[in-house]
């Protein structure tokens, strides 16, 4: 059942995102606002047509997906969950993740920084796009990219999840040391003004994927957030895991480890995934 004051807060969410993109709207075109749902990639996939540019908020979702068949859920009015439906180019594909996650960390800095109340964090990336605050590792936001043929055309379903106003009672257990919100770090943010900050850069980062110049800047963006380098990981690639230093990540190309016999492997990105601690 959604109250009175969750659809108030929808309505909110909504205009707060439709101005966002006024003027603008380069790849953010339209905003659909659903009270709950199962899933906003299926949802923006059914709503979008073969219309690129469609993003889809939810109130409340009780089945959203996370990288790797994880699940992601956001219930009572808690948190930020978005699908947009992005036509990418041949040329830009591969860097759609990379904004995605550039965006989410631009958007929760943006929102420290427009109220600051408390400390901002230093927010980080955890390859390939987890937005996790520094000093702990605990996840602040996480994206899923899924690629969908949808009336005929390949659309991109860009899903982002961002967490809100959690407290700790609110997760389950097995998240407790592994997830945090942005109340729990000192912010007031309500989820009008972190969708809206959300997308603005959301649209800003895929407007820039279309040029050279642009991409240069999300990935040293990307790299001045990067968590990984110079710790000791464990990926799983070509059907086995493998451990080292992580020495250098290109986070569309490749990861380079050094192992503990001295061996240093190059891991293609594509194809590799960080196995959690």
């Amino acid at each position: 059942m959604i109250s009175d004051v969750e659809t108030l807060e929808m309505r909110a969410c909504c205009d707060a995102a439709e101005r966002a993109i006024v003027g603008a709207g380069r790849s953010i075109r339209r905003i659909v606002a659903l009270a709950e749902c199962r899933s906003t990639q299926d949802s923006a996939a059914e709503m979008a047509a073969s219309e690129s540019g469609v993003l889809v908020f939810a109130g409340r979702q009780s089945d959203g997906r996370g990288r790797l068949g994880r699940r992601w859920v956001q219930r009572g009015g808690l948190g930020i969950a978005c699908t947009l439906a992005f036509a990418a180019t041949e040329e830009t594909h591969r860097f759609v993740s990379l904004a995605a996650g550039v965006a989410a960390a631009q958007a929760i800095e943006d929102v420290f920084n427009a109220a600051p109340i408390a400390p901002s964090p230093v927010v980080g990336i955890r390859w390939p796009n987890d937005v996790v605050e520094r000093s702990s590792g605990r996840k602040l936001a996480g994206v899923l990219i899924e690629a969908r043929q949808v009336a005929g055309r390949k659309l991109l379903l860009i899903g982002i999840g961002i967490n809100v106003g959690q407290e700790s009672s609110d997760w389950p257990s097995d998240l407790v040391e592994r997830a945090v919100s942005l109340r729990q770090l000192g912010s007031a943010a309500d989820r009008p003004l972190v969708l809206a900050a959300l997308v603005s850069r959301l649209d800003e980062a895929l407007g820039a994927i279309g040029q050279e110049s642009g991409r240069a800047v999300l990935l040293e963006a990307w790299k001045r957030r990067d968590v990984l380098l110079g710790t000791t990981r464990t990926f799983t690639f070509s059907g086995a895991r493998v451990g080292g230093l992580v020495e250098s990540i290109e986070p569309t190309l490749e990861i380079v480890i050094r192992q503990s016999d001295g061996l240093g492997l190059v891991l293609q990105a594509g194809t590799t995934s960080l196995v959690a601690n």
